[in-house]
């Protein structure tokens, strides 16, 4: 579709090694249990009085929803304290499920699978960024048929002129 956009081959291209970065990463810390072992060490040092083990669980979804719910924040200030709430509430739901994500311990086919997944979204999202710039105005210039209007509407015209001439008014 982005191709038929004429969106350049060489932003696709970059945009597919982005994708395939971004799915190697994510599918190696599943794989490697790497997520799982970050949040047990941050649950075993700031959240002793949970149970052993929900602890992960419990560090994954309180840091990460405060941290993107901070983060939204202050990405919606600008818009105002309402915006701001929003961005808050935004933020925490999203730190929430990717925490609670992130601090599931995986096997390494599923983390490897997660990261194919991960790469397989990754690239057309990346891609319809160059949408956010686009000439819709020149896409429907390309697409409409206008010397084909003008023409039809000049015939028109022409017969209906022809027709005047053949038939005479007639008295009322």
């Amino acid at each position: 579709m982005l191709a038929a956009l004429r969106v350049s081959g060489g932003y696709l291209a970059r945009c597919l090694i982005g994708a395939i970065i971004l799915g190697v990463l994510v599918g190696l810390a599943f794989a490697t249990n790497w997520s799982n072992t970050a949040w047990t060490t941050v649950g075993n040092n700031a959240f002793t009085g949970a149970e052993a083990g929900v602890r992960p669980l419990v560090a994954a979804v309180v840091v990460g929803g405060l941290v993107l719910g901070v983060h939204g924040f202050l990405a919606g200030i600008s818009g105002g304290l309402g915006r701001a709430f929003l961005g808050f509430v935004d933020g925490l739901v999203l730190g929430v499920v990717i925490g609670a994500l992130s601090a599931i311990s995986f096997s390494r086919q599923v983390g490897a699978a997660i990261g194919v997944a991960v790469a397989v979204a990754a690239w057309p999202a990346l891609g319809a960024l160059a949408l956010r710039n686009y000439d819709w105005a020149a896409l429907k210039d390309r697409f409409m048929p206008t010397t084909t209007i003008e023409t039809s509407r000049e015939t028109i015209e022409w017969l209906h002129q022809i027709q005047q001439r053949i038939r005479p008014a007639r008295p009322s």
